[in-house]
């Protein structure tokens, strides 16, 4: 059954606080996003490092400089490390960590004006997908490539068809093609539609892919057999390695999605499927297996656009809890999503 393993709550201060994504290194869960310590409006990158085992605390991490917009949104695990991105209102990072919570490289950039909201790697180079701003109100999406080692910038890709907005919140490689793909919207019929762009691995434009599907993608994973699968508020979709949209629902709709490249353990041959209201176990023709309802308390649940992640036992997913407008916390949980019966998580 899709079960919860443990569940922990963290309100790091009085204010708001939000969670974004994980990633797993051996034997340590890092969970990324900010936090209000400083104050009211003032907000900081923060890391939270977590035993596998039990979820209890075992280092934190926040910026030095507060900032009255700062979050880290994605992070991905290359070269032994785990590297993050995250933007403030004046500048955007990419930082890499050691398991100890050591500061291994940082690159802070005022250009382009750029909110990175999803990073992967190849093993080689860091991808880091976004929305690009463009003069006063307009916005385009951006991949960024930067070298493993340090970081340093080594290319770029912009996309914005016929100047009428584009975004990207999500970027994964695909290991079966070797190839990179970018998930997000853009504005071409006067309204938020799906896009997801294939490209590259020298970024490279190769195909679009455009599912008749409203608002816009913010989740990507990819399966043993190089499918796509890309999740948003407005439904799912299935993609083939070439980019060819193979089917597409609007009955199940998330935040976040994960898959096994290898349909290994934990979730094997299915997919997992985030939200605000639970998470949901599919097959690979989107059809439900199973869920989870996360349990109705005081607080409400946000999933935003990140990521969650797995290990051999477990998928770990970080999600906000709101209990008033000035009142924000983190939750993170642990689940076992062996498929069988309804069940109910969060009660702690």
């Amino acid at each position: 059954m899709v079960s919860i393993v443990w569940s922990v709550s963290s309100n790091p201060s009085i204010y708001r606080d939000g969670a974004y994504s994980c990633c797993v290194l051996e034997d340590t869960l890092f969970v990324i996003g900010f936090d209000e310590t400083s104050g009211l409006g003032k907000q900081r990158y923060r890391i939270e490092t977590r035993r596998i085992s039990d979820g209890s605390l075992i280092s934190r991490w926040s910026d030095d400089k507060a900032y009255s917009f700062a979050s880290l949104f994605s992070c991905v695990v290359v070269k032994n490390k785990v590297v993050v991105v995250g933007a403030t209102e004046s500048s955007w990072s990419v930082v890499a960590f050691d398991k100890k919570l050591n500061v291994v490289a940082r690159k802070d950039f005022e250009k382009p004006r750029f909110i990175p909201y999803s990073v992967d790697s190849d093993g080689d180079i860091v991808l880091v997908g976004g929305v690009e701003l463009v003069g006063e109100k307009g916005y385009a999406i951006r991949v960024e490539a930067l070298s493993a080692d340090d970081l340093s910038p080594i290319g770029f890709y912009t996309s914005n068809p016929m100047g009428k907005n584009a975004g990207a919140y999500s970027i994964i490689y695909n290991p079966v093609a070797k190839n990179v793909i970018v998930g997000g919207f853009d504005e071409l019929d006067g309204a938020r539609r799906w896009r997801v762009e294939i490209l590259s691995r020298d970024l490279s434009l190769a195909r679009i892919a455009r599912p008749d599907l409203n608002g816009s993608v913010t989740g990507l994973a990819v399966d043993s057999q190089g499918f796509v699968y890309a999740v948003g508020r407005g439904g799912m979709a299935k993609i083939d390695r070439n980019g060819g949209v193979v089917s597409a629902t609007r009955v199940v709709s998330g935040a976040q999605v994960i898959a096994s490249p290898s349909d290994s353990r934990p979730i094997g041959r299915y997919i997992g499927v985030v939200s605000d209201n639970g998470f949901y176990l599919l097959d690979k023709n989107l059809g439900m297996v199973d869920r989870a309802i996360f349990a109705r308390e005081a607080e409400a649940t946000f999933v935003a656009q990140g990521r969650p992640a797995m290990d051999s036992e477990k998928i770990y997913i970080a999600a906000s809890t709101i209990v008033t407008d000035i009142d924000w916390g983190w939750r993170i949980v642990a689940l076992n999503p062996s498929p069988s019966m309804f069940r109910r998580i969060f009660r702690t």
